[in-house]
């Protein structure tokens, strides 16, 4: 308590990440559409499961094309595990930025190695590689020599170093990203010694993975920093369930959101086989009324064809929509003119089949289109909830 006040984090308080309660004297906490790590206090986290697995779950927010929120200065380990798109470095920067300014304040790792071309007669004797080049070729005036120098040029570096130019790259073109703009900008000046990686960056993290995993007791502050390296340089997002080894702020995914983006994005992918348009109704509002804009409607999408009225597809991520739910898409059918209107719910284990819910006295038709997304064939998923929108259209 805090001034009569439960002294919850105002970053979780102000989003509504949980709903909280009091009673009989107990504070309790109800899970509302997010899942992921949700700090409370400084010192106290929840961490919210998904009803599906978290490869599901990934794969969702990959196709879906929306990134989960982040909590920063609340670290965890991740698995850097699955693609998405390029907005994950979002999700990477303030973690990397903090770990890079660690080891630039604490020392760039630096360790012996071995020169490809040494100077003559300097260094260890290699007396195999001697023999085998120059003894038994009769010549007895040359030799081989290892020959070692202290150096900064190390994978771990040069990791670090591309890392930074992709985060660069990124912040440079978003507006919104002008501090982490200037923190990269102080920071890359440490690294502009280190060597730029001249081949595939496939190669790099197949050195990477196995340096980050030997990392010196005497470098440890180089561990967290090289996971999410790996992280940026292969451009995925990590798995949000088990712990893993990239430390990274809390990452919170809105389940709920991305469901809705994952519908709309699949029925978008189907736009050149059915012939369709898919509009966000989010984006592009409608008026409720003729005779004002005050009112507006939002659908989650609008499907039409040339020459067919269009369909409302809501989507809610529960088991089925509510009173609430109904009036709501007779309202957007009503302001579109739309004969037909579809809840799209997931469908979880239970195994629920697609239904109709009924028929109003205009003659509007609603049903629930049911997505099983606890499936891990995505593929077959998406299809199968393009061709039930599409009878549904016909």
């Amino acid at each position: 308590m805090a001034g009569g006040r439960i002294a919850l984090d105002p970053r979780v308080a102000q989003r509504g990440y949980l709903d909280v309660a009091i009673s009989g004297g107990r504070i309790g906490l109800r899970t509302t559409r997010f899942v992921g790590l949700i700090p409370l206090t400084s010192d106290v986290a929840v961490r919210v499961t998904p009803k599906i697995s978290g490869t599901v779950l990934s794969e969702l927010i990959i196709r879906s094309g929306n990134v989960p929120s982040i909590i920063v200065d609340f670290g965890r380990g991740y698995l850097p595990s699955f693609n998405i798109p390029a907005d994950v470095l979002s999700l990477l920067i303030p973690s990397f930025q903090r770990g890079v300014e660690t080891i630039v304040s604490r020392g760039l790792m630096k360790r012996y190695v071995n020169q490809p071309f040494p100077p003559p007669w300097k260094g260890k004797l290699a007396l195999a590689d001697t023999i085998r080049r120059y003894r038994a070729r009769g010549l007895r005036h040359k030799a081989s020599f290892e020959y070692t120098t202290l150096s900064y040029h190390l994978i771990e570096n040069i990791a670090l170093r591309e890392a930074l130019e992709d985060c660069s790259r990124f912040v440079t073109k978003d507006k919104r990203a002008k501090d982490a703009l200037h923190a990269i900008k102080e920071l890359r000046p440490a690294f502009d010694n280190i060597p730029r990686w001249e081949g595939r960056i496939s190669d790099l993290l197949r050195h990477l993975a196995d340096r980050a995993t030997r990392v010196p007791a005497n470098y440890a502050y180089y561990d967290a920093p090289l996971w999410v390296a790996y992280s940026i340089l292969q451009k995925k997002v990590p798995a949000p369930e088990a712990q893993g080894y990239a430390e990274l702020d809390s990452l919170i995914v809105d389940v709920a959101l991305a469901f809705e983006s994952f519908v709309r994005e699949t029925l978008k992918r189907g736009a050149i086989e059915f012939m369709w348009r898919v509009d966000d109704g989010n984006k592009s509002p409608t008026p409720l009324f003729l005779t004002t804009n005050k009112y507006a409607v939002h659908p989650d999408a609008v499907v039409q064809r040339d020459g067919k009225k269009p369909v409302i597809i809501e989507v809610k991520y529960k088991i089925g929509p509510k009173e609430n739910d109904r009036y709501e898409l007779l309202s957007f059918m009503e302001a579109i003119g739309a004969d037909v209107g579809i809840f799209i719910c997931p469908d979880i284990g239970a195994g629920h089949a697609n239904s109709f819910v009924g028929r109003t006295l205009g003659s509007k038709r609603i049903y629930i289109v049911r997505v099983k997304i606890d499936s891990l064939d995505f593929d077959q998923v998406e299809a199968k909830l393009r061709a039930d929108v599409a009878a549904l259209l016909d």
